[in-house]
């Protein structure tokens, strides 16, 4: 079995006509799966949001969790998160892989 592509050339890429169109981005469709839509709110977050996330996740809470814990317990949590999101400012732009993905390339 071979495979060619089609509609290469210098006017880009041209998918053939078995290849179904994607939608648009910014479309949001109604089957989004769970997976896909927890990545892109993950996506969205900003690099704090993604801490606090990933910190909570870590120790198997969540937010409805430390809202409803006890408020010395909580305000020692939040500290705790305070600290880790400083220190991430702290370093800056400095590659430190796997502090949100452990993923390497």
């Amino acid at each position: 079995m071979s495979f060619a592509l089609t509609g290469v050339g210098a006017g880009g890429y041209v998918p053939p006509k078995w290849v179904a169109p994607t939608q648009s981005a910014q479309q949001e469709p109604a089957s989004r799966s769970k997976v896909e839509k927890e990545f892109l709110d993950f996506a969205r977050m900003t690099p704090a949001e993604k801490i606090r996330y990933s910190y909570l996740k870590a120790h198997g809470l969540t937010e409805e969790g430390l809202q409803g814990m006890d408020p010395d317990e909580r305000a020692r949590i939040e500290e705790k998160i305070r600290k880790e999101i400083e220190e991430a400012l702290k370093k800056g732009g400095e590659k430190r892989p796997g502090l949100l993905a452990d993923i390497r390339v």
